[in-house]
């Protein structure tokens, strides 16, 4: 059986690998379309837009697609197994998804401005490469702090139990 630690520091290396190789597929299908003013009629996918019936033009984009899902899904499960193993307080747990779930919002709410704004779509694709590497590596330092036991923090069971009005007291 692996360690919580091993387990954390590879989910993480396969977290990371299927970020790169998703975001390295999407610059590759990304550099194909124009923005804005440069784009030379009413879709800026070369050839117009691609109907799904069309295997040849679709197969690639609708793959990515899928991928996509597949990643942002890998993304979230690790991160919320991560945040898991920190502590066994559920009222901490609870505030650390509540910042996790704002910063994504954050990210939400300003990424429609910057199309809004005619960022090129590269750069907001770069950024946003750069933003999940980051955020990666940071995940990485939080999974050498992984403790290798599920055991209850033993100050968490002592406020417990001295709380009059919990179950535990009464036990």
């Amino acid at each position: 059986s692996l360690s919580r630690k091993l387990r954390a520091l590879i989910g993480v290396a396969i977290t990371f690998c299927a970020v790169n190789a998703v975001w390295a597929g999407t610059l590759e299908i990304q550099s194909r379309y124009t923005h804005g003013a440069s784009a030379t009629g009413p879709t800026d996918y070369p050839g117009g837009a691609i109907d799904f019936k069309d295997t040849a033009r679709a197969a690639g984009p609708c793959i990515l697609y899928a991928c996509m899902g597949i990643q942002d899904a890998l993304w979230n499960n690790m991160a919320y197994w991560l945040l898991g193993t920190i502590t066994n307080d559920a009222s901490k747990l609870a505030r650390y998804a509540g910042f996790y779930k704002a910063i994504q919002s954050l990210g939400a709410a300003v990424s429609w401005q910057l199309d809004a704004k005619n960022v090129a779509f590269k750069t907001q694709l770069i950024v946003n490469w750069v933003l999940l590497d980051v955020a990666a590596v940071l995940m990485f330092y939080l999974s050498f702090r992984v403790k290798n036991s599920a055991e209850e923090d033993k100050e968490l069971v002592e406020d417990v139990k001295s709380d009059p009005n919990s179950r535990a007291s009464t036990v």
